[in-house]
């Protein structure tokens, strides 16, 4: 039986690639706060599995790519080509954004209130339809994502 080399730090920092799928799960799980346990659970992947995938000591299939987003709100492009991460508005780490951007700019909310009030929803889902606001919880989001990529990285040191 052929032993396995085994992945040093130093290699897996050199490895730190964006363009690979085992680094976004990375990304992703660290941008949503999750354990590895917890996001393989919700994923359908074994724990051991993910950090394989992670460390990229082996790469994401078709069968983890199928299992990974009928479990999960982003998609398929992100993982392989890195498009825009698309993570559903319900998402802890979302909402809190929707809802800090909202507290920082009293005329959005108003505006998000009052499009609530025509649309019989809750001003959060409202302040979508904002293009200003849009603009600025893209900011936000792009600052969480940069933040857990820092984090990512660090871990996988």
């Amino acid at each position: 039986m052929k032993s396995k080399k085994k992945i040093t730090n130093q290699e897996m920092i050199k490895n730190f690639n964006i363009d690979r799928a085992g680094t976004r799960l990375r990304i992703i799980r660290t941008l949503l706060g999750l354990k590895r346990p917890e996001m393989a659970a919700q994923c359908g992947l074994s724990a051991e599995r993910l950090r394989n995938l992670e460390d990229l000591k082996q790469k994401l299939n078709e069968d983890d790519l199928a299992t990974i987003t009928e479990s999960w709100a982003f998609t398929t492009d992100y993982l392989l080509h890195g498009d825009p991460l698309r993570l559903d508005r319900d998402t802890p780490q979302i909402e809190a954004a929707i809802n800090a951007a909202l507290v920082s700019s009293p005329e959005l909310f108003a505006q998000a209130a009052k499009i609530a009030d025509i649309l019989a929803i809750e001003p959060q889902g409202a302040a979508l339809y904002i293009p200003e606001f849009r603009n600025v919880l893209h900011v936000q989001l792009k600052k969480l994502i940069q933040e857990a990529t820092k984090k990512a990285k660090s871990d996988a040191r």
